[in-house]
């Protein structure tokens, strides 16, 4: 019996994870975090049983813990750090955005191994997060659908025989869109994804192509390929999930349905694979599968990815809390969808003049802290 500590568990991810743990008799939920949602969070309370909750609010906290007896502490605010340093055989780093990264690195202290779907962990601290994992002795393991594909593709493999590593995009919903068309889409429209059910602002962000942008960023932390040898294809049917091309000119490819309990489930159980029940991929009733390059004409977001990943420093956390607070500000129609490269290009050449390395993961926090006040103070002048 493996333990679990689930961060994140009323998201789309977590959502995932609590459907794989109530099916998986070899997992227990030890530790449940979650944010505010607390009707949900009570179902999965109710199912998983976990002996640790922690939550955004006091008032949840407290009546949870009274509601539930077999909670043996609920912990709230910042509380809910202590709750993420709680001893597991794994922990899933499942909270969006750059709110995450703090429960990454606190599940450094207890957990043996690392679930992460936080990609903003790696693209904000990769180097320290990756260092610090590394001193640990933790098994990290991606559970984004490309990185988790790459890390199969890539088992039994020596570095020295790969040319690249390929990342597959479905394009999103404005695929062969002109620049002129995509500044006119609403939020209705790019929350439309053509083949994954996901939260809010990875939706957008994979309408802008800015998450492939994160994910290029990422998969340099995880994998240690320099940028240029990290490629991106869009692949409309999103069966391929990543591809690894070797030197002799073969591709190895991870294929299966668009469904993200199974990365999820391959991270819980590696190196074993587990029988679920759900229903597997047909390649039959698939049909044709097609690949393009993506127009980075139309879509500057990859190109800016690549600058901020090749310049280090600063520069790939100000690509993520830009792109952040831009979501936020489009979601909310006070910018066109556009704008978001625009105040993208401009601040990675503002702080590109005046780059500097992060030291710590306090540094890392006092730059998010000021490029945040600095770009939300910009979006209200628009």
């Amino acid at each position: 019996m493996k333990t679990v500590s689930l961060c994140g568990s009323t998201g789309s991810i977590g959502r995932s994870a609590c459907r794989i743990l109530a099916a998986a008799s070899h997992l227990n939920c030890e530790t449940l975090i979650f944010g505010r949602n607390e009707i949900v969070a009570r179902e999965q309370i109710a199912l998983l049983k976990p002996a640790f909750v922690g939550c955004l609010e006091k008032e949840s906290a407290l009546n949870i813990k009274k509601d539930f007896p077999f909670i043996r502490e609920a912990f709230y605010g910042e509380g809910t750090l202590e709750a993420a340093a709680q001893p597991a055989d794994i922990f899933l780093s499942a909270v969006s955005g750059s709110a995450g990264m703090a429960y990454s690195f606190a599940a450094l202290e207890g957990a043996r191994r690392m679930a992460l779907a936080n990609k903003e962990t790696l693209v904000m601290a990769g180097e320290l997060f990756m260092n610090e994992a590394q001193k640990k002795g933790i098994t990290l393991l991606p559970v984004d659908s490309e990185h988790n594909a790459l890390f199969q593709c890539l088992q039994g493999e020596e570095k020295a025989n790969i040319e690249s590593l390929i990342l597959t995009a479905s394009g999103g919903p404005f695929r062969g869109f002109s620049r002129e068309e995509l500044a006119h889409v609403t939020p209705e429209q790019a929350l439309r994804h053509p083949t994954w059910s996901m939260g809010k602002k990875i939706t957008i962000d994979s309408a802008t192509l800015v998450n492939k942008g994160l994910e290029v960023i990422e998969a340099v932390r995880l994998f240690g390929f320099e940028e240029n040898a990290i490629e991106v294809i869009v692949h409309p049917q999103s069966v391929i999930h990543s591809m690894v091309r070797m030197k002799d000119g073969s591709l190895k490819a991870l294929m299966g349905s668009a469904d993200m309990r199974l990365p999820i489930a391959y991270a819980f159980d590696y190196p074993r694979r587990a029988r679920y029940q759900w229903e597997h991929w047909d390649p039959v009733q698939t049909g044709t599968l097609t690949f393009e390059l993506p127009d980075e004409n139309v879509f500057p977001s990859l190109a800016l990815a690549r600058l901020a990943i090749k310049e280090g420093g600063l520069l790939p956390l100000v690509y993520n809390r830009v792109n952040e607070e831009c979501v936020v500000a489009f979601l909310e129609e006070r910018i066109m969808l556009t704008d978001i490269f625009y105040f993208l290009e401009l601040y990675l050449e503002e702080y590109g003049r005046k780059n500097r390395g992060l030291e710590s993961v306090d540094d890392v926090k006092a730059a998010d802290l000021e490029i945040s006040r600095r770009i939300k103070k910009d979006l209200e002048l628009r």
